[in-house]
This record gives C-alpha cells, sequence and structure tokens, in this order.
C-alpha cells in the first residue's frame, strides 16, 4: 500500500476548491511528515537537526549548485522524485 503524495492537501472535506493553489488559506492542516500524534516519529528532531547540518557543510563545500541537465521523475505511485539530477559545483572552500 503506498500514499499518493499527488493528493495531499487536495482533500474536499477539507478544503473548499481543492484544486485552486491558494497560499492564504487560513487553518492548514498538521503536515504528517513524521506521523501524527501518539505516532508522531521520535527521531523527528534529530533528523531535522540532521539535515540542516547536512546541508550547511554540503553547500559550503559545494556552492553554486547547477542543474546540467533534465531531471525525470518516478511515476506518482509511491514514493516520486528524480530518477537523475545531473548538477555542477564550483571548487568548494
Amino acid at each position: 500500500m503506498a500514499a499518493n503524495t499527488a493528493s495531499a492537501n487536495r482533500d474536499p472535506d477539507v478544503y473548499q476548491d481543492p484544486e485552486r493553489l491558494d497560499i492564504t488559506r487560513g487553518s492548514p492542516p498538521a503536515i504528517l511528515n513524521f506521523g501524527g500524534g501518539v505516532h508522531y516519529c521520535l527521531g523527528s528532531h534529530l533528523a531535522r537537526l540532521e539535515l540542516t547540518e547536512a546541508l550547511r557543510v554540503i553547500t559550503k563545500l559545494m556552492p553554486n549548485p547547477r542543474q546540467t541537465g533534465l531531471a525525470p521523475w518516478k511515476g506518482m505511485a509511491g514514493i516520486t522524485g528524480p530518477i537523475t539530477l545531473p548538477l555542477e559545483f564550483d571548487v568548494g572552500h
């Protein structure tokens, strides 16, 4: 079983006119990337801290990232994302 992330935030029971992009919508529901309630991920704070530090180091070592080619995406079933992401960087510090 997989969740279709393309349907996120498009629930007509939650949003009036869910297909319309509206960045001013009030009272957005909670983002459930790390679960929710009693099932909330115990490692969420560590994961955010690790990601923050990793991005700080990566951007220092590999400045000025540039996409050098196409980034085709996987299908919408399951976890989506680019199949490849060709990048170039300037020489690091």
